[in-house]
């Protein structure tokens, strides 16, 4: 489950998209204003008491856990509340690029095609070509109209950076989903199993590691949870990696040239505090098989780096369910590193939206309307908590979720379709009835997080509104055998000398010296605008 379906999962997050409806059904959904949505067009003026034929939209979205089947209650709930035909093609997340690519390649894709960013970057070689084939609507028209807060005020309200980024050559194709506090992650230890040590709290990467690997006690509980051939460079270890280079993925290197991260001197002392929890057998030996042996959530792990809200204990959430009774979680201040705190960030968004550009366009203000109404809070409480009565119930004026519904209409499923609105977590978790002084160490953690970041990250989007299209193009050849040589190191199968001339090999490159002067080139031309 990724860390922006957690929560949804446990609550039961439900997304219903509204869509406008004709001022004369009584199945219309209320607009964002809370009043009733105008009739779109003036034929539905002329014909007020005739409803508007529901809004058909094919989606294609993520999913890390159970797919719901066509007649599922909440999506049949979803298409009476909206007005609209929903068609939603669920793919697992391990699989989701793949699949992607096919369906671009097909050239049938859904109305709404949902893709994963690679690091650091806007989008990949195949999106950019289908952008600048005509596979894709061009929002601009809409987003960039003077009257975008009036028509979309939940979209309008985002914070303008966020359609900045996701600019495309200066016009808005994307659709920001997933939205997410820019600063995320945090550093967790297993409370029950740290109190019982009589060990310090660690403050640096080098404390927690030596921590984590004195309450290791393999196989059956490693230090950290860790896993697949790609962890070095996944979300539960890429702010490790950012405490020893300081850059999350491009930065500026003391010529003035623009360099990759793992290609930075300093990232070999990170492939070497790797190396050390593996040698000390802190990390489950086979993590490149991806096995789940070391999965913090199921009590296999001691330590872990994940959202810093996620293992928030409340009597109406609890991850760590399988760990055993007791078990409990800790989330420690922001770690101090060589370079940098160990944080892990991102613009914002993610799992961006695109509009097919063969989606009729008169019907486009009405999809953008109910992107806009998913966007709100009104909408936004029921993709947190579900449907009264059939999800949670409300006792002493508090929502209690009702866990056995939850799971038996998958409503976690739910969030994987959208996530319009950046989440005010301290409140949910103040709603579960969390502790007071959990929720106030959150808030320390989020405080010290931020202001680490503002002063150890200078330029932590370097690349992102950076245009090269030998980046596009060429950098999955590049960098194929990065994450297989990130593994040899870790086991020693690959000397650090060999390291070096891998990294020669790539950064020595015809392709990798173009990259980088395209990125400067898109640099400087920005600097003009």
């Amino acid at each position: 489950m990724n860390r922006k379906q957690g929560l949804a999962a446990a609550l039961g997050s439900v997304l219903l998209f509204v869509t406008a409806c004709s001022s004369g059904s009584k199945d219309a959904g209320p607009s964002p204003s809370g009043s009733s949505v105008k009739p779109s067009t003036p034929a539905a003026s002329a014909a007020s008491a005739k409803p508007q034929a529901p809004l058909k939209i094919s989606m294609m979205v993520t999913t890390s856990g159970d797919v719901p089947t066509d007649d599922n209650i909440i999506l049949k709930e979803l298409e009476k509340r909206t007005n609209t035909d929903i068609t939603v093609t669920w793919i697992p997340t391990a699989e989701y690029t793949n699949r992607a690519n096919v369906t671009l390649a097909s050239g049938s894709i859904p109305d709404i095609f949902t893709y994963i960013q690679p690091s650091g970057q806007l989008m990949s070689a195949n999106i950019e070509q289908a952008i600048k084939g005509g596979m894709f609507a061009d929002l601009s028209p809409y987003i960039q109209d003077p009257n975008f807060a009036k028509n979309y005020p939940n979209l309008a309200a985002y914070p303008k950076d966020l359609w900045e980024f996701s600019k495309y050559k200066g016009k808005n194709y994307i659709l920001p989903r997933n939205l997410n506090d820019v600063v995320w992650s945090g550093v967790w230890l297993r409370k029950d199993i740290f109190e019982k040590s009589g060990l310090k709290v660690p403050t640096t990467v080098d404390e927690y590691a030596d921590v984590i690997t004195k309450l290791a006690n393999p196989p059956k509980l490693y230090g950290l949870s860790f896993q697949g051939k790609n962890a070095m460079d996944g979300s539960g270890m890429k702010a490790f990696a950012n405490a020893f280079t300081g850059v999350r993925d491009w930065g500026i290197n003391d010529k003035g040239e623009f360099v990759y991260s793992a290609f930075m001197p300093e990232y070999k002392n990170f492939l070497a505090w790797v190396k050390k929890l593996y040698d000390a057998k802190a990390i489950d030996p086979e993590f490149p098989l991806g096995q789940g042996a070391s999965v913090f959530n199921d009590g296999k792990a001691v330590g872990a780096n994940h959202t810093y809200q996620t293992w928030i204990q409340s009597p109406g959430r609890n991850f760590l369910d399988k760990a055993g009774p007791g078990a409990t979680a800790m989330l420690l201040m922001p770690l101090s590193g060589p370079k940098a705190h160990a944080l892990d960030f991102s613009p914002g968004f993610g799992y961006p939206g695109l509009v097919s550009s063969k989606f009729p366009k008169e019907d486009l203000p009405r999809l953008l309307k109910f992107w806009d109404y998913a966007a709100s809070d009104e909408w936004f409480d029921v993709t947190t908590w579900g449907l009264e009565n059939i999800h949670y119930k409300v006792e002493n004026g508090k929502k209690v979720p009702i866990p056995d519904k939850v799971k038996a209409d998958m409503v976690g499923a739910f969030g994987s379709l959208t996530w319009n609105k950046t989440r005010n977590f301290a409140q949910e978790h103040k709603d579960l009835g969390a502790s007071q002084a959990d929720l106030d160490n959150m808030q320390k953690v989020v405080e010290a997080s931020q202001k680490a970041f503002k002063t150890d990250f200078k330029n932590p989007f370097l690349t992102l509104g950076l245009t090269s299209d030998t980046y596009v193009s060429k950098w999955g050849q590049l960098t194929k055998d990065l994450d297989d040589n990130r593994v040899k190191v870790v086991v020693g199968k690959m000397t650090f000398d060999e390291w070096d001339q891998f990294v020669k090999s790539v950064t020595g490159s015809a392709d990798y010296a173009q990259i980088v002067s395209e990125f400067k080139a898109s640099q400087a031309a920005q600097a003009q605008k």
